[in-house]
């Protein structure tokens, strides 16, 4: 069931509210999906942009599973900051991005976090934003002047995850500024990237002080909507023109995956 995004208000800060918990230990968690009125929570310019959390999609269990895939993999390295798709390695930026990271690619890790995502997710995460299928196949940027005034485009769904899992590692004082996610084309050209995901492996109100995915506003100052980590929260948001970033945290560890929502044009 889709329920509106009901934010706590403060005096510039929207926070999400926190997971409803089991109602006996021998049942889960019931899964709660918000969708973010950006209208609602003061960010007009944001109006039909594509962000909605679902709580609860995996268990505390499954966020374990996926974090010892990563460690088993491989050590953790410092995340690095990468210019563009050009940019295979990228650049350690400590003073804009501070957090260790793990690549993991993995079809089948990808493929069961989806299977668990899907049943939940509401249209605007089965169908591309217009924004994106309008470009699809669109090389030259001179041309989406034009692309942009299509009323009517072919329609573009939702085939996967990327299998490129980004497992990323926060501790006290680590952080990355203020950005916009980019979007990622297969290299033939079938598939692109619409929409992020931020999946947390953990957190709690006890336990992890800051650390937040905060979306910020283009037109005030300090005014935020805070999605705080907790396990198994799925936050999903449309890329290239949502300025967010990842708050400081203040005290304990945290640890997500981020990845892409990956899609096809398909037949009208």
């Amino acid at each position: 069931m889709l329920k509106s995004y009901d934010p706590v208000l403060s005096s510039t800060v929207f926070r999400l509210p926190e997971p409803p918990a089991p109602s006996s230990p021998d049942q889960p968690a019931p899964v709660i999906v918000h969708k973010i009125d950006w209208e609602e929570v003061g960010f007009p310019e944001n109006k039909d942009k594509v962000a909605f959390i679902i709580d609860n999609a995996l268990t505390p269990e499954d966020c374990q599973k996926l974090l010892k895939a990563a460690e088993d993999s491989a050590p953790w390295a410092a995340a690095a900051v990468h210019g563009g798709p050009g940019d295979k390695h990228g650049t350690v930026m400590e003073d804009y991005r501070k957090s260790s990271r793990i690549l993991l690619d993995d079809f089948e890790l990808a493929d069961l976090i989806l299977s668990k995502l899907r049943p939940h997710m509401p249209k605007e995460g089965l169908d591309a934003p217009k924004s994106k299928y309008q470009q699809f196949g669109v090389e030259d940027q001179d041309k989406l002047k034009d692309i942009f005034k299509i009323k009517k485009a072919s329609p573009v769904q939702l085939t996967r995850l990327n299998e490129r899992l980004r497992y990323l590692k926060y501790v006290e004082g680590d952080f990355f500024e203020s950005h916009c996610d980019a979007t990622y084309w297969t290299p033939d050209r079938s598939e692109i990237s619409c929409l992020t995901l931020q999946l947390y492996l953990n957190g709690s109100k006890d336990d992890l002080e800051g650390g937040a995915t905060q979306f910020l506003s283009y037109r005030m100052a300090d005014t935020f909507v805070d999605v705080d980590p907790r396990p198994g929260r799925a936050l999903i948001f449309e890329q290239g023109n949502l300025l967010h970033c990842g708050a400081k945290v203040l005290k304990g560890e945290k640890y997500t995956i981020r990845t892409d929502l990956m899609y096809k044009k398909v037949s009208a």
